[in-house]
């Protein structure tokens, strides 16, 4: 992003005084699609270890929250964030 912002800025700094526009404006306006233009991270979901239920959708656990005592326990490796699954919706909007 770096890259972008100096390239960015520099071509800025050529167009401004040709359009008339404050420096102010085109910097805060740079920013802004600097900001605007980074690459959708993916969502992360609980989940559950083998042998634990299944929480509902979104269900994210809360501070001081601990697994029921009966429930087996998670492998040592186990992610207990994942990335949320792809939608329809999300993979229709990409293409």
């Amino acid at each position: 992003m770096a890259g972008y912002l100096s390239g960015a800025w520099l071509t800025a700094a050529a167009v401004v005084p040709l359009l008339g526009l404050p420096v102010g404006f085109v910097a805060l306006s740079l920013l802004v699609l600097a900001l605007v233009i980074q690459p959708a991270r993916p969502r992360l979901v609980f989940s559950s270890p083998p042998g634990w239920p299944v929480p509902p959708p979104g269900w994210i656990p809360p501070p001081g929250w601990t697994p029921d005592p009966t429930w087996p326990p998670a492998p040592a490796d186990w992610n207990f964030y994942v990335d949320a699954p792809a939608t329809d919706e999300a993979a229709a909007a990409s293409h």
